[in-house]
């Protein structure tokens, strides 16, 4: 099992959720490049489960294979209910997932979505 830090959980529908799980689910994608999760707002659950993505050079998206896959090795409300693409995710120096960006990337598309 993998745990991460307690202040980047998601908390969706009663359940905690931590993001390094997910993200490595996504990694195993032969079409994602990198991954980062996290919880946007949800008026039903809390939040919802969602991943920040860079897709491998030459690859497309194909949302129905990669949900497949996260079915496959997740629980049901651990699958992320959006997936928003970036060019390349932003991680730190010492390559650490950005956090604080993913939330404002996926925040920031899921509304001009909308």
């Amino acid at each position: 099992m993998i745990v991460g830090r307690g202040k980047n959980c998601i908390k969706t529908g009663g359940e905690r959720e931590f993001p390094e799980e997910v993200q490595e689910v996504l990694r195993m994608s032969p079409q994602i490049l990198d991954a980062v999760v996290t919880g946007q707002p949800d008026p039903r659950w809390g939040q919802k489960v969602t991943a920040v993505v860079s897709v491998r050079p030459g690859r497309t998206l194909d949302h129905a294979a990669l949900r497949t896959l996260c079915h496959a090795h997740l629980a049901r409300y651990k699958v992320p209910n959006e997936i928003v693409t970036v060019p390349a995710v932003l991680r730190s120096a010492a390559g650490k997932a950005n956090y604080v960006w993913a939330k404002e990337v996926a925040q920031n598309a899921l509304a001009s979505a909308a």
